[in-house]
């Protein structure tokens, strides 16, 4: 794995590379309050989900999952990384719902607990778990996100 920052927040990331998209490694594990800073609570050799405040000192928490880059997820992504924000997300192709079933039963399960623990709700995307973020292809990752407050 190489060594790589998916937020530009100047720390060093693992670089999931590409291989099957079945998660292999343990449940994520579940901070007791809102964390301050980025925190990956789930990581294994293809699939890393983490957690973060949306703004500095804001009560709004992303959660971000972070898988290879395939046939499949190189089709549900914005052609261009920068203009994400601008693109239409309400079709299910752009959506958690579209990655394998382990994986979005771990991203599922992932912002359940989440939500239950911390006492937030999902308010982006409008329905469901999470929606395509951003597309990485440097390191060919794709990133889905999820809002909580």
């Amino acid at each position: 794995m190489s060594s790589t920052n998916l937020h530009g927040t100047g720390q060093p990331t693992m670089t999931p590379t590409v291989g099957p998209n079945e998660p292999t490694g343990e449940n994520a594990t579940i901070p007791e309050t809102i964390p301050q800073t980025e925190r990956t609570v789930y990581r294994d050799s293809d699939t890393v989900i983490r957690i973060h405040p949306a703004a500095p000192g804001d009560d709004a928490l992303c959660v971000t999952l972070y898988v290879p880059l395939d046939e499949v997820t190189a089709s549900l992504t914005p052609a261009h990384a920068s203009t994400w924000r601008e693109q239409s997300f309400e079709t299910t192709a752009n959506t958690v719902d579209s990655l394998p079933d382990g994986v979005y039963e771990l991203y599922r399960e992932t912002v359940t607990k989440l939500t239950k623990r911390l006492s937030v709700s999902i308010t982006e995307p409008a329905s469901g778990y999470g929606q395509c973020h951003r597309r990485h292809d440097g390191p060919e990752i794709v990133s889905f996100r999820t809002r909580l407050r």
